[in-house]
């Protein structure tokens, strides 16, 4: 199985949504992490995605969800 390549996340109060190139998935925050379903908008807001585009980070919380595990 090939890996899917992202080309970019947003983030809503309620789910990261990740763009890929056929299709966009969105996610729920409490199904990324216990730390992510619990940060606040502001913290959220500040997803990154890895250079590679394999994970999005964000620096407060400090937390990294690796998209693979996501999006399936």
């Amino acid at each position: 199985m090939q890996p899917t390549e992202v080309v970019g996340i947003q983030t809503t109060d309620d789910e990261v949504v990740i763009q890929l190139i056929d299709r966009e998935v969105r996610i729920r925050w409490q199904q990324c992490s216990p730390i992510l379903a619990v940060a606040t908008t502001e913290q959220r807001q500040h997803a990154e995605l890895s250079p590679g585009g394999c994970r999005i980070h964000r620096p407060l919380p400090d937390e990294g969800v690796s998209i693979g595990g996501l999006v399936r």
